[in-house]
């Protein structure tokens, strides 16, 4: 299968620019697909993570430099891939779902460009089966319709023309 856009979330970003246990899947997901759309929010999200990473790295005596360069890194590579979302559709999804409002800019992202978003946030897989997919399943080569069908509509009665 030849490389589509994909959405990811922001911890996949993390993962990708901060050496760690997913680090390699990260990479992996990246080979697969380099083209990433990323919705606005993930600035403040991916600063949220440096700054935790950072206390909890003080806190066992590590150094704390990198991430200032870190964040640098992140916004050369990742802010062309900023993709604007409705946020009156985001609200709607998040209040229907029972979501975060930083969730369902993800997910409307995705819907509204027919992409699947990869992902490691266990409610949005389970909530968002057509639209979301483990990082695991993406970086290991599962096969994937990208293109969305309709859902069916289901319970309506058709008239009977006899």
């Amino acid at each position: 299968m030849g490389a589509q856009m994909i959405a990811v979330d922001t911890n996949i970003l993390v993962y990708y620019m901060v050496e760690g246990e997913n680090t390699t899947l990260a990479q992996k997901i990246k080979e697969r697909d380099p083209e990433w759309i990323i919705p606005p929010l993930w600035k403040h999200e991916f600063i949220n993570v440096l700054a935790v990473i950072h206390m909890q790295k003080k806190k066992q005596g590590k150094d704390l430099t990198q991430y200032q360069s870190v964040w640098e890194d992140a916004l050369m590579l990742f802010s062309e891939s900023e993709t604007p979302v409705d946020m009156s559709k985001a609200l709607d999804l998040a209040i229907k779902n029972g979501i975060s409002g930083y969730d369902a800019q993800f997910v409307v992202m995705a819907e509204d460009l027919d992409v699947k978003l990869v992902t490691a946030d266990k409610e949005l897989l389970r909530k968002f089966p057509e639209t979301a997919v483990s990082m695991e399943a993406f970086a290991n080569g599962s096969d994937f319709k990208f293109v969305k069908e309709k859902r069916a509509e289901y319970g309506k009665k058709v008239k009977d023309s006899h």
